[in-house]
C-alpha cells in the first residue's frame, strides 16, 4: 500500500488546535480564545573560582511556555474564562551547573494554570492549578529589568556549587543556601480576589500542594502618588506539612516605587518560620535600583538570605542588570552576579565566591 505523505508542521498544529478552541460557525456559542506565549533563550556563563563554562539555558526568571486563554459574558455583569499555561524548556539555568552542563537537556513540560473564572462586580472566584493568593508578593518590581534578575537568585544558576579554596572540591550547591520563600507559587486551588477597594485588592485561597493543605492570602495595592507609580504586596501562606515538620508559615512582602523621571526602587523581605529547614527560621532579604530610559533599563541588586541551610549562614548575591525593550515583544538583556556565602559549618568556611552572567533574549508571541 503506497503511503500517504503527511506535511504536519508546528504551525498546522497550531492552528487546529485555534480552530477547536474558537469554534465553528455551525457553534456559535463556543469561547473565544487566544494562543499566546515566549521563548526566553541565554548563553550562561559560569565560575566557580576552580573552572569556569558556559551553557546555553532556557531561563527560568521567565521561562519559555504557551497558553490559551479566553473569557466571555454569559450572563449580564458575569463572565467566564480560562487559563490553560504549560511551561516547555531544556537546559533550565536554575538546573545547570559547571559540571552539569547539560542537565535537563531533553525538553520537559511542566503544568502552570489549568484554571477556570467567573468574575462580577463582586470580585472574581478561580478553581483548579493556578498562583495561591500569595504567590508573586515577594517580587513586585518596577525597574523594567525582572527578565534579567528579581528576587528569586536562584533561578539563574541555583545548581552550581560553591567551591572549597583548599581542596578545590565542591561542596554545597547555591540554591541549597538561598531561596525567596515566594509563598508556595502555584497548585491546586480555590481562590477569591475582591474588587479593588481604593487602590488595595484582597486575595485568599486554599488548596492542596504535593499532598499537603495549603492556605493563602494577600493584599496588594498600585497607585500613581505626586509623580511616581507605587506597588505593593503583602503576602501570608501556611503548608501543614504534618508530623514532627508541623507547618511551614512564610509571611512577608515587597515594593517597588517608579518615578515619572524613570528611577526605581524595590525591596523585598520574606520570614519563614516553624516548619523551617532545621527549624532555623531562615528570611531573605532583596533589594533593587535601577533607571528606565525610553528602550533602556539598568539597576543594580542586592540580596541576603539568613539561616537557610545552617544556623548562622548568610548567603549573598549582588549584581547588574541591563535590558534593552525595543519593541512590546522583544528584550535583549545581559547580568552579572557574585554569589558568597559565610558560613561556619564544617566544609563551608572557606568557599570561592561564584560569577554568573547571562546574555540572551526574550521573545513573546
Amino acid at each position: 500500500m503506497k503511503k500517504v505523505k503527511t506535511n504536519f508542521t508546528p504551525k498546522l498544529l497550531v492552528s487546529a488546535i485555534s480552530v477547536i478552541i474558537a469554534g465553528t460557525s455551525g457553534y456559535a456559542n463556543a469561547l473565544d480564545a487566544k494562543i499566546s506565549g515566549q521563548l526566553n533563550k541565554a548563553v550562561m556563563t559560569m565560575d566557580d573560582g576552580d573552572k569556569t563554562t558556559a551553557a546555553i539555558v532556557d531561563v527560568v526568571n521567565s521561562s519559555t511556555r504557551f497558553r490559551f486563554t479566553g473569557s466571555q459574558e454569559i450572563d449580564p455583569g458575569l463572565t467566564a474564562g480560562i487559563i490553560w499555561e504549560t511551561e516547555y524548556r531544556d537546559t533550565p539555568s536554575s538546573q545547570v551547573g559547571v559540571s552539569d552542563r547539560n542537565h535537563g537537556d531533553s525538553p520537559t513540560m511542566h503544568e502552570r494554570h489549568a484554571n477556570i473564572f467567573l468574575k462580577g462586580d463582586w470580585g472574581k472566584f478561580s478553581i483548579g492549578q493556578g498562583n495561591g493568593a500569595a504567590n508573586g508578593a515577594s517580587e513586585v518590581d518596577l525597574s523594567g529589568t525582572t527578565v534579567a534578575s528579581y528576587a528569586e537568585q536562584e533561578d539563574v544558576g541555583g545548581a552550581i556549587k560553591f567551591v572549597d579554596k583548599t581542596t578545590r572540591m565542591p561542596t554545597v550547591s547555591i540554591d541549597k543556601t538561598k531561596s525567596s520563600f515566594d509563598f508556595e507559587s502555584r497548585h491546586n486551588r480555590a481562590r477569591y480576589d475582591s474588587p479593588k477597594l481604593g487602590p488595595v485588592t484582597l486575595a485568599v485561597s486554599a488548596g492542596t500542594k504535593s499532598n499537603n493543605d495549603v492556605f493563602s492570602a494577600s493584599a496588594s495595592a498600585s497607585q500613581k502618588i505626586e509623580g511616581m507609580k507605587v506597588a505593593g504586596t503583602l503576602g501570608y501562606s501556611a503548608l501543614a506539612q504534618g508530623g514532627a515538620t508541623g507547618t511551614r508559615v512564610r509571611t512577608g512582602g515587597s515594593f517597588s516605587v517608579l518615578s515619572d523621571e524613570g528611577y526605581n526602587f524595590t525591596l523585598s523581605y520574606v520570614k519563614q518560620t516553624d516548619g523551617a529547614v532545621n527549624g532555623n527560621d531562615p528570611s531573605n532579604y532583596y533589594t533593587k535600583v535601577g533607571y528606565i530610559t525610553g528602550k533602556h533599563a539598568i539597576s543594580a541588586t542586592y540580596s541576603d538570605t539568613s539561616d537557610l541551610l545552617n544556623k548562622g549562614d548568610s548567603s549573598t548575591a549582588y549584581g547588574a542588570q541591563y535590558v534593552y525593550k525595543p519593541v512590546g515583544w522583544a528584550e535583549l538583556y545581559a547580568a552579572v552576579k557574585v554569589h558568597s556565602l559565610d558560613s561556619k559549618a564544617v566544609g563551608l568556611t572557606n568557599v570561592n565566591d561564584v560569577i554568573v552572567g547571562l546574555f540572551g533574549s526574550r521573545i513573546k508571541f
